[in-house]
């Protein structure tokens, strides 16, 4: 029941009366309005009245509100109340506009009360004079109901009736009852519930009709029970407060007879039926099912042809509230495959199959190999395997350190302080010595391999240009007894080549090389030393035989080059992804796993495959087609790789930083 109060208050002087021998406060009730009614959204029906109310003294001294309380009875029955409500003296006190009430002065306050049956309210003040000690009340009381006659007939239902009457109904099928009501005291609320095999209910106001027939049709709920029969029940209430019902057990049974409606789209809240896109086994496949089903879905089932592989799942809501179906990759799908999905219900109705296009789906395996990684306090510049020592040499740049580690766990083996920055190193055409190019000064650091403690040695160049900020930035060496030292500087003009023979320990810019000895690309020797890449400017390469001691014409490329890549034999050329032939022409890209950009990579020794490093992983290509043969995983992200000349490692490091970083190796065996 609801009590809405909203009270008013003003106090009158009164004359003079004749006082009596005890004080008492009187309250009245000076006002009842006509009931109002409405419904809330429910359908509940609600009465309210507005009510003023007169307080007073008789006698001498001054009282103090103590409280109050209001009490509702249905109709005009006040044998038991079936709400109530307390007032502090605070709130009494407010609502009568001050805290006390003293003889000659009356006071006012007007409320609305509300309840969802005619009702009576009695009123129940509290209150104490000054210097007393008992507590004294004052009551008062009022009805809030419609005009009704004398010794009303009892409501009554007639003709109360279903559609369907019998047979089986399904959850979200329709329910509809009908029936005729009669009540001479006016109809106050009508409750039609439905139970058994579904639990509802519906109220309807009466608007005090006197006859009503009322037609309701129920949607049954998807929770509803299968299996069970269907009762009915209307219970009628007028505005005497008198009740009546009807029932029927109907002959109706809920079962499900409907399949599940299943579409499904790839992707995550996606609506086409093409999967595509490059996976690997241990990936997963996200699709989005769209089910609509009366009952309740029992689960999806996948088949994956033509491996025969079939499973089931319950779609799983994702973080926005988008239904969704995982699908892990297994390696006994297959490459090609055809995948196909049924909705099952609850009571093993099954939807038709709705297969995917996948033209455009490629699947890999996945290969684990070896690989061993570590954290390493410092900025990683660049790596190299050595083979021949079973260990791989790491800079530090900013820590002016060579770092050397095992090949088999990337354990740390040593560390070589260096008297100055170097960001390149390459091993000499033997693979006994290492050269290192330092940038703060025009010089070379020389490590012997050779003996039981390396010796790091240091020789000074004079070709490179210091005062016009020319600095070494990289190394390469070639079988002929040739070392390449790559210039920068703030400007273009001061990007050049510089040859030094190891023999004669002559040095010569090589005005050959680049656009007029304007070499503005970095360089990059094959495995054997036997060749070497660079060129001038964006996509533009250039081929060094070391075996002619020539470098080749400039060669346009198609598309952003990325880091260089030659075979032993010099055969095959990579830029990025693209697979260049001997004399430096496009061949063919590489087919790409990822969205796009040049991704770290190395082409193998024997020209037969391109590796390249995407966040998946470490991606083998076969030359030859450019597809796809299978992935590595990869502990960490990857950004430059490198390829022992044999074949059989390739050494990494991550995203560099300038205190800390991380390096690993992979068997490639």
């Amino acid at each position: 029941m609801i009590l809405a109060a909203a009270p008013s208050a003003c106090s009158d002087s009164m004359g003079p009366v004749k006082e009596p021998a005890v004080a008492t406060v009187t309250v009245k009730v000076t006002g009842v309005g006509a009931p109002q009614y409405e419904a809330s959204p429910e359908g509940i029906s609600i009465v309210s009245c507005t009510v003023d109310l007169a307080a007073s003294v008789r006698g001498t001294g001054t009282a103090t509100w103590r409280g109050a309380t209001f009490r509702w009875y249905p109709g005009t029955d006040l044998t038991a109340a079936f709400d109530s409500a307390s007032l502090t003296s605070t709130e009494v006190g407010q609502s009568w506009g001050q805290s006390t009430i003293a003889n000659g002065r009356a006071l006012t306050s007007g409320w609305i009360f509300s309840a969802t049956v005619p009702f009576t309210v009695t009123v129940e003040y509290r209150y104490r004079f000054d210097g007393g000690t008992d507590q004294a009340t004052e009551r008062a009381q009022f009805t809030c109901q419609p005009a009704l006659p004398d010794n009303p007939s009892s409501p009554t239902i007639t003709n109360l009736s279903l559609q369907p009457a019998s047979g089986i109904i399904e959850p979200g099928d329709t329910l509809t009852i009908a029936y005729s009501a009669t009540a001479e005291a006016g109809l106050w609320q009508s409750l039609v519930v439905v139970t058994g095999g579904c639990d509802t209910a519906h109220y309807i106001p009466g608007q005090l009709a006197a006859t009503a027939t009322t037609t309701i049709s129920f949607t049954l709920s998807r929770s509803c029970g299968l299996g069970q029969s269907i009762s009915v029940a209307v219970f009628l209430l007028d505005a005497a407060l008198q009740q009546t019902s009807s029932g029927v057990a109907s002959a109706l049974t809920v079962q499900d007879l409907t399949p599940p409606v299943l579409d499904i789209a790839f992707g995550l809240g996606g609506l086409d039926r093409v999967a595509a896109g490059d996976y690997f086994v241990g990936d997963t496949l996200t699709f989005t099912p769209y089910v609509s089903e009366n009952h309740r879905l029992r689960t999806i089932l996948w088949e994956v042809q033509p491996a025969g592989v079939t499973d089931s799942a319950t779609p799983l809501p994702s973080s926005v509230s988008i239904p969704v179906l995982r699908l892990p990759i297994r390696s006994e799908w297959g490459t090609a495959v055809q995948l196909a999905f049924r909705a099952r219900d609850e009571a093993g109705n099954t939807s038709p199959v709705v297969t995917v296009n996948t033209d455009s789906l490629r699947l890999y395996p996945d290969v684990p190999r070896p690989t061993a990684w570590r954290a390493v306090p410092g900025d990683t510049r660049d790596v190299l395997p050595d083979s021949k020592r079973g260990v791989f040499y790491l800079l530090l740049a900013n820590q002016r350190q060579l770092l050397t580690l095992s090949l088999t766990d990337a354990s740390l083996l040593g560390t070589l302080n260096l008297p100055g920055y170097s960001g390149s190193f390459d091993f000499t055409p033997s693979g006994d010595s290492l050269l290192l190019a330092y940038q703060d000064e025009p010089a070379l650091g020389v490590l012997d391999l050779t003996g039981g403690q390396p010796q790091l040695g240091r020789y000074p160049l004079s070709a490179v240009d210091t005062a016009q900020g020319q600095y070494l930035d990289a190394i390469r060496t070639t079988s002929n007894g040739k070392v390449f030292l790559h210039l920068s500087g703030p400007t273009l003009t001061q990007a050049r080549l510089l040859e030094l023979d190891l023999a004669t320990g002559v040095e010569t810019l090589r005005l050959d090389a680049g656009n007029n000895g304007q070499v503005e690309n970095s360089i990059e020797r094959s495995p054997g030393h036997g060749f070497m890449v660079t060129g001038d400017g964006v996509a533009v390469a250039q081929l060094y035989t070391a075996a002619t001691n020539q470098f080749g014409p400039l060669t346009q490329l198609s598309i952003p080059t990325g880091v260089f890549g030659s075979s032993t034999d010099g055969q095959v050329h990579a830029a990025g992804l693209q697979i260049l032939d001997a004399n430096l022409q496009f061949v063919r890209r590489v087919r790409a796993t990822f969205g796009g950009g040049v991704p770290p990579s190395f082409l193998a020794p024997n020209g037969q495959h391109l590796y390249y490093v995407e966040s998946r992983g470490l991606i083998r290509t076969r030359v030859s087609d450019g597809q796809v043969v299978e992935r590595s995983r990869l502990p960490i992200l990857i950004e430059r790789i490198r390829v022992s000349d044999d074949g059989q490692w390739a050494v990494y490091h991550g995203l560099r930083g300038f205190s800390s970083g991380q390096v690993g190796v992979i068997d490639l065996r």
